[in-house]
């Protein structure tokens, strides 16, 4: 279940976060869904694969699934 970014966990642990921008001259949102963490900036508080972004880059966030047993 979705949550709001604010209560996403700040020790370090991923997430699969959800974020949605409009970029200048688009005319629909590019969504993102990515596995983040926190990153102990606080303006740049989310950390991916892509690198650290600013505090309105995801609005939500939920826990990583379980891995499947081997």
């Amino acid at each position: 279940m979705w949550q709001d970014i604010e209560t996403a966990p700040r020790n370090g642990d991923e997430f699969l976060a959800y974020g949605a921008y409009l970029y200048d001259g688009d005319f629909a949102l590019t969504e993102y869904m990515r596995v983040a963490n926190y990153s102990g900036n606080p303006e740049w508080p989310w950390e991916d694969d892509e690198g650290q972004h600013p505090v309105n880059f995801y609005s939500h966030w939920q826990p990583l699934p379980e891995p499947p047993n081997a």
